[in-house]
């Protein structure tokens, strides 16, 4: 049975491709007497229904669901999924499923507080580990989340508690959150199974989204969101710097922007406020094609030579 959609209709169409029966031999296999070529059939979802009845009459059921594809021989480092992995669904499956469809780079979350349940002890958990090791196995490269969350760091200085900022966390040392964020940074990168998989990270996912939306003003929720971008700054000049004191090749991607009207605007233009030159390699959005409250449906972003645009 083949089941798919029609174009621009959102209805169903389905057909019945085959109807056949086989008798099967003692010692005999399905595969020795059953074989279906679809070649001139659709792309598509197909299940396939089999029912197996014994000579005493006993009745065995089953059905099959697969999808008609061609196996690409290829992986592209630049076409990819984002994936949510270290959380929860099966590495394997993904990506296989990846792999035949020749996308060769996963995003996924590597949450901070799941690495470093204990302050200043740094340790893959068992699910970060197992979706390293299958990324590898399948030859897939990794762009990291590094997320912004951590309650060891985390205290009432802090006013977007998942934006690591230049809050005081010791009032001994005078260590900041950004500076706890950034040994996380470096810890993580030196992994080894991160060093042989990993080839970009991401400070933090969609850090914007820290600005509640409460129904003030336009002009005081600008400040707010540009308020949110300076805090940001900290966080990726941490994770930037941490990249470059250890020589490693890992790209930073930086401000994961979504809400894309004055809210990123703002929020991009209070960071950038804060850095003296580009702490990141890649300038990432999320084109979720959002109107602004301002009516925009787009964003201005400072043209640079050196940014790369990664959408996500």
């Amino acid at each position: 049975n083949y089941d798919s959609y029609k174009p621009n209709v959102d209805e169903a169409e389905r057909k019945t491709v085959k109807v056949e029966n086989k008798d099967l031999k003692p010692n005999e296999s399905f595969e020795d007497v059953l074989y279906y070529e679809l070649e001139n059939e659709k792309y598509g979802i197909y299940s396939l229904n089999v029912t197996v009845t014994d000579t005493s009459g006993g009745k065995y059921e089953k059905q099959f669901s697969f999808a008609k594809s061609t196996v690409s021989e290829k992986l592209n480092k630049t076409f990819g999924a984002s994936l949510h992995l270290t959380r929860y669904a099966d590495a394997d499956t993904t990506f296989s499923l990846m792999k035949n469809a020749g996308l060769g780079i996963a995003r996924d979350d590597f949450n901070w507080d799941k690495y470093e349940k204990n302050a200043g002890e740094y340790k893959l958990d068992e699910r970060q580990v197992s979706t390293l090791e299958k990324a590898k196995r399948y030859g897939i490269d990794m762009l990291a989340i590094m997320t912004g969350y951590n309650k060891l760091y985390h205290n009432t200085k802090t006013k977007f508690a998942g934006i690591p900022d230049d809050s005081v966390y010791d009032e001994n040392t005078g260590k900041t959150y950004a500076d706890a964020y950034k040994n996380y940074v470096s810890s993580f990168i030196n992994e080894p199974l991160v060093k042989n998989t990993v080839t970009m990270i991401e400070v933090i996912n969609e850090p914007l989204g820290e600005v509640k939306e409460t129904g003030k003003s336009q002009d005081v929720m600008k400040e707010e969101y540009y308020n949110a971008g300076k805090a940001y700054s900290n966080a990726v000049k941490a994770a930037y710097t941490a990249a470059k004191e250890n020589n490693s090749p890992i790209k930073v991607g930086a401000f994961s922007a979504f809400r894309l009207g004055y809210q990123a605007e703002y929020f991009i233009d209070g960071a950038l406020s804060q850095m003296d030159k580009p702490y990141y390699d890649a300038f990432t959005l999320h084109d979720y094609k959002e109107r602004g409250t301002d009516g925009g449906t787009g964003i201005h972003i400072p043209a640079r030579k050196e940014l790369v645009f990664v959408f996500g």
